[in-house]
């Protein structure tokens, strides 16, 4: 077992691909990432489990009267905890999070469903610029506007002196 893991700790860690290609290209990639990771990881996790714990149930589950119920016990219900402990560790959190916060946004007709056409319409009115895999202002009306809410200049004191004078 030692052995196994190191390898796959070893061939999994070591990656052909060059840095330029894991860059977020698209909108939404990292997070398609970490879904996609938390899938894989859930099933390797699962099955694991399932086997490791469905040998056990097997080897103590055939002297007893139930044995068969008491292995498919033994091995299913560690398959989907493994799962999904597995897959929310390695990125299921963060997946569940994102699609959570965008349904409550949609839900509340704060953000379309479809976020990520309304910021390409936004680019292409040239309201926003496309980085990456996300979006910045670039209109001049935006930035003002977003520079000035919060922070209120201090009043002049010799405009206030020369204000008060007759």
């Amino acid at each position: 077992m030692l052995y196994f893991g190191l390898a796959g700790g070893l061939i999994g860690g070591v990656s052909g691909l060059q840095l330029i290609e894991q860059l977020r290209i698209r909108p939404n990639q990292g997070i398609q990432r970490s879904g996609r990771n938390a899938l894989r990881m859930g099933v390797v996790f699962g099955l694991l489990g399932g086997l490791a714990f469905g040998l056990l149930g097997g080897l103590v589950g055939f002297r007893m009267l139930g044995g068969l119920v008491l292995v498919l016990v033994f091995g299913l219900v560690p398959v989907l905890v493994g799962g999904l402990v597995g897959g929310l560790d390695f990125g299921g959190a963060a997946y569940l999070q994102h699609y959570l916060l965008r349904w409550i946004l949609w839900r509340s007709r704060a953000l379309p469903w479809h976020y990520v056409r309304f910021l390409e319409e936004a680019a292409e009115h040239i309201l926003l610029q496309r980085v990456g895999g996300g979006y910045r202002f670039i209109h001049p009306l935006f930035l003002e506007h977003f520079a000035a809410q919060g922070t209120e200049a201090p009043p002049d004191p010799v405009l206030q002196s020369s204000i008060q004078q007759p």
